[in-house]
């Protein structure tokens, strides 16, 4: 069933607690991701689809039903254009806010909902992309588990992908991006909870060094 939400709700009540995302939530990420990739790409700055969101179009052809985010990847020297390009524009006549941190950028729905999209930031180390800090870095942590630097080679050259009704940039092969993310059960859906509970070494898939 899908329910009529209020772009201002903090958290819907139709979904929080629950093990999925209700579809009209679901459908403002959604224009997120849209207006966000639309900017971008006017405005000649790279970007592909990353996380879970690279996850739900490999996967499924879609938003996973968890999913309460979007996420998409930008190359570090292209981040002072990023906020220029996403100022200035009417989002769906409602407010937007466009939040600074560390290596990433987030851009909210609305300036008191939390529904949003993660911009992540990749900065040039000889032949590999790396981030910086993001939230907790720490050994036991979800994030670094599956945010580890990569070869620069997957993204120089990027692919479409069908994302809902939409194509987006993706890494030149998904898959593989998928794996590193991921590990070997990459293609089992798994919600956060299960998936931090997997054997990082068992289900590791590629080691660089970092």
């Amino acid at each position: 069933m899908a329910y009529k939400c209020s772009n201002t709700t903090k958290r819907c009540k139709h979904t929080y607690g629950k093990d999925w995302v209700n579809p009209c939530c679901q459908s403002h990420i959604l224009e997120i991701l849209d207006f966000v990739t639309m900017r971008l790409d006017k405005n000649n700055i790279k970007y592909w689809l990353d996380y879970g969101t690279l996850l739900g179009a490999v996967r499924e052809g879609e938003i996973i039903k968890w999913d309460d985010d979007a996420d998409i990847s930008i190359l570090q020297e292209d981040k002072p254009r990023l906020v220029e390009a996403l100022s200035g524009h009417d989002f769906f006549k409602g407010p937007r806010e466009v939040e600074k941190r560390d290596s990433f950028n987030q851009m909210w729905y609305s300036e008191s909902n939390n529904l949003h999209i993660d911009i992540f930031a990749w900065h040039v180390d000889k032949d590999m992309l790396r981030r910086y800090r993001y939230l907790d870095d720490g050994p036991k942590s979800t994030d670094a588990r599956k945010g580890k630097g990569f070869p620069k080679e997957w993204v120089e050259t990027l692919s479409k992908i069908k994302f809902g009704n939409k194509e987006y940039w993706c890494p030149a092969d998904p898959e593989q991006f998928c794996k590193f993310r991921y590990g070997r059960a990459w293609a089992t859906p798994m919600g956060v909870g299960e998936w931090n509970q997997v054997d990082k070494k068992k289900n590791k898939i590629f080691d660089f060094g970092d």
